[in-house]
């Protein structure tokens, strides 16, 4: 890519942030090397260049904006944690300035707790309430724990020592060959058992593995190569072959075992191949040409050079060697055919064009005019009279102008009902036309996406197949498991989570957020992937739900409403999810009263294949 000059960085920096800051300083020597920016409240500051067209501004400014935004007082976060968490908290000893402040929660289960109070607001609550749930889910009866036992590992081990008390805590198992060990509950239900016989199993499957390798190797390359040094670990490593001309080379067994052989081998025979002669070009050449071409002057030098050949029409031209092997020939040739076949007799022309206008028009001025299906003739509508039109469009549908208008005008009388029956046909039951008003094909109507909630649109896009504009930004409508959601296939009773992840990172002057959701230990996955990647000060947040169905589509509408606040994490920090990154948090409280969730919690569901059958 270009490097970018000065004037253009500036260009780039002001449609990201209009003339809030000062560029008069700015020498632009790269995307990472620090620049100058004057804030015209707090002076100068340094700013990497991507960061500043990642939306990165004034440090201070930033810090100040967030205070702003959450500043809240007591009565507030009461009201938006009950929203959330219902009763079950007691608030009284709350005492909050701002969302980032610590408060003191009471559960009337295990007392009092501290917690950040943005937290609280986006689903966090008692922990030890949380680590119950999670103990009560992970308990599992011995009975329970033997009779999964045995459908991944059938009769293979003894469980009469297994004492059971956690899916995580070690138990005793008994191999009829090789006697005790202890290993995980979680694991063994994994498919792990006894270490000894995986040990013997893996050494078997290696000598397996070397003796059919060898079998392969020589059905593809016979006697080729020697094969001594070759120890195989598995398809991906290298192994070192022997070639009885060059020696040693190394490589991987399935590649050699799709053909590939010695590389300098291989160098030697693309050489012979290419070494041609002109007289064993000419017999090639011929084999395609027949004796269409003269030869005389061609002088053979290499596949990719150009070389001579006389057309007995047109004469010599010149051509790359290998491209006349592949069927190209004399260019003037090639027009002039190409040109013939545009001459379509005009008797073929009448046949063809009845088939697609019937006996709408008159012929008859047209037979002097015709010259092929680039030529204008003038063509008699029965109705309106003479018109010109060139062959080629008349063949592909186009007629008389004054018959479009007329249809186009019928096509525009449309009553409201006229174009719902008609939206449905094209959309099926995708969107919801309960506030259409429709008063012509130009006059923009109200649609309400059951995904993405009301948008405008004239009629004549939405009949032609445009829908939904933020479904069309993500390039295949709704996410894939958005789309699962809203047909009812995540509806099964799940403990299900959507998080809310906070952070601060070396790429950002402000915190920024995580949204996703998931199951089980997925949050804490996720807050170990953003470590990794450089993230500190990291706050977690969970709201709960009962199926993953109810998360996923709570995740969509939370992504949409900071859509614009879309974070882009730079390349050397990604992280897995690092496209659900935002520089502003969500108001999980309008989350809660949007159209969409409220239609999807009283059990509506899209059938997306539904279309208008007009009865």
């Amino acid at each position: 890519m270009r490097k970018l000059t000065t004037e253009q960085f500036i260009s780039n920096a002001k449609k990201v942030h209009g003339d809030r800051y000062d560029y008069s300083e700015v020498v632009y020597a790269g995307n990472k090397a620090k620049i100058t920016i004057i804030c015209p409240e707090h002076g100068k500051f340094e700013q990497a260049p991507v960061e500043h067209a990642n939306g990165s501004g004034c440090r201070i400014c930033s810090h100040r904006r967030a205070g702003d935004n959450r500043r809240t007082s007591k009565e507030d976060f009461v009201l938006r944690a009950e929203k959330i968490h219902g009763r079950k908290y007691d608030y009284s000893l709350v005492n909050i300035e701002t969302l980032a402040t610590r408060v003191k929660i009471i559960c009337p289960e295990h007392g009092v707790f501290e917690q950040v109070a943005s937290g609280h607001v986006a689903g966090s609550g008692c922990r030890q309430c949380a680590n119950k749930i999670r103990n009560d889910n992970n308990r599992l009866s011995l009975d329970g724990f033997i009779r999964r036992a045995r459908k991944v590992h059938g009769e293979c081990y003894d469980y009469s020592a297994v004492v059971y008390v956690g899916i995580n805590i070690k138990v005793t198992i008994y191999c009829p060959v090789h006697g005790v060990f202890e290993q995980d509950p979680s694991n063994h239900l994994h498919g792990s058992g006894c270490p000894t016989c995986a040990t013997k199993k893996r050494g078997m499957n290696r000598r397996l593995a070397h003796s059919e390798f060898l079998r392969r190797a020589r059905e593809v390359h016979g006697d080729k190569y020697d094969y001594s040094h070759a120890n195989i670990e598995n398809s991906k490593s290298s192994v070192k072959i022997v070639c009885p001309e060059h020696g040693v080379f190394e490589q991987i067994p399935s590649n050699h075992l799709l053909g590939n052989g010695c590389l300098l081998c291989g160098f030697k025979n693309a050489g012979q191949y290419h070494k041609k002669n002109t007289t064993s070009y000419i017999f090639e050449a011929q084999k395609i040409h027949g004796d269409r071409y003269d030869y005389s002057a061609t002088d053979y030098k290499g596949a990719r050079e150009k070389l001579t050949i006389i057309c007995p029409e047109h004469g010599p031209f010149d051509q790359v060697a290998h491209v006349h092997l592949r069927g190209a020939g004399c260019d003037r040739c090639s027009y002039e055919a190409r040109g013939d076949r545009a001459k379509m007799p005009f008797a073929e022309f009448l046949q063809r064009v009845k088939q697609v206008h019937g006996e709408v028009y008159d012929y008859s001025l047209a037979e002097d005019q015709y010259q092929g299906a680039s030529s204008k003739i003038t063509i008699i509508c029965r109705e309106h009279g003479e018109f010109s039109q060139i062959t080629q469009a008349h063949l592909q549908g186009q007629g008389c102008a004054t018959c479009g208008d007329i249809r186009t005008a019928a096509i525009l009388r449309k009553t409201t009902d006229d174009f719902i029956r008609d939206a449905k046909g094209v959309h099926g039951d995708k969107y919801d036309y309960s506030m259409v008003d429709y008063k012509g094909a130009f006059e923009g109507i109200k649609i309400i996406c059951k995904i993405d909630g009301i948008f405008a649109q004239s009629p004549t896009a939405h009949l032609s197949g445009i829908g939904c504009p933020k479904c069309s930004r993500r390039g295949q409508g709704a996410p894939r498991n958005l789309t699962r959601a809203l047909r009812g296939e995540f509806d099964k009773p799940q403990d299900s989570f959507m998080y809310i992840i906070t952070f601060t990172a070396p790429y950002s002057a402000t915190p920024l957020h995580k949204i996703g959701s998931g199951t089980g230990s997925r949050g804490d996955s996720v807050q170990t992937q953003i470590r990794r990647a450089c993230g500190t000060d990291i706050c977690a947040a969970l709201y709960q739900f009962k199926t993953m169905g109810e998360a996923i589509v709570f995740e969509h509408l939370a992504h949409e409403q900071v859509r614009d606040y879309q974070f882009v994490v730079p390349v050397e920090f990604k992280f897995p999810g690092h496209t659900e990154v935002f520089s502003k948090l969500p108001d999980l409280a309008a989350v809660q009263d949007h159209p969409t969730l409220s239609r999807f919690r009283a059990g509506e569901r899209w059938n997306h294949k539904r279309r208008n059958t007009g009865e």
